[in-house]
């Protein structure tokens, strides 16, 4: 997913640069998300720009796992003194995100979407694309769907450790037989 939101950018640069919204594409993938969000007031793409720096942040992060091989596999990391969880469910919602905003990409450079359609930074629906904003229905989704995460794998959690226990007693008894 990071690597398709890198070449969705560079075509989204690279369609401003030939329309002279941007006299040059930056080199580092931070610098060509900032002017990318300077140059574009669309909502949709500042809400995907976000998801790149989250998901890209993910991964450099210390993760950990959490249920692998199961169906709540859950990965774990602490962003910004934030605690952020990516499962099945959330990167599915992330992918969809992810094909809406490639046929956007892939329509702008056919010609078929006029810039200012969409939702716009700052017209009054939306303040910012910041996860903390309640009016953010893209975050919001997500943030609930954190919050299920959790339950489900406190759920797990509490399962195999009574699970552990029964065990534990069979074997108890077992042996005092």
């Amino acid at each position: 997913m990071v690597d398709c939101y890198e070449n969705l950018f560079m075509a989204l640069l690279k369609y401003a640069l030939e329309n002279k919204m941007i006299t040059e594409i930056p080199t580092t993938p931070k610098e060509r998300v900032l002017i990318m969000k300077q140059a574009f007031k669309e909502q949709e793409i500042h809400d995907n720009a976000d998801l790149y720096l989250l998901l890209k942040a993910m991964l450099k992060a210390n993760y950990s796992k959490e249920n692998e091989y199961r169906r709540h596999v859950a990965m774990r990391a602490i962003i910004a003194g934030r605690e952020e969880i990516i499962n099945i469910n959330i990167i599915s919602q992330y992918y969809e995100f992810l094909t809406s905003f490639f046929h956007l990409v892939d329509n702008m450079r056919k010609g078929t979407y006029a810039l200012g359609t969409g939702t716009l930074i700052g017209d009054g629906t939306q303040e910012t694309t910041d996860e903390d904003n309640p009016n953010n229905p893209y975050w919001a989704k997500v943030k609930a769907m954190k919050e299920e995460a959790d339950m489900e794998i406190a759920r797990d959690k509490e399962i195999r450790e009574r699970i552990r226990q029964e065990k534990q007693q069979r074997e108890f008894v077992r042996q005092k037989n």
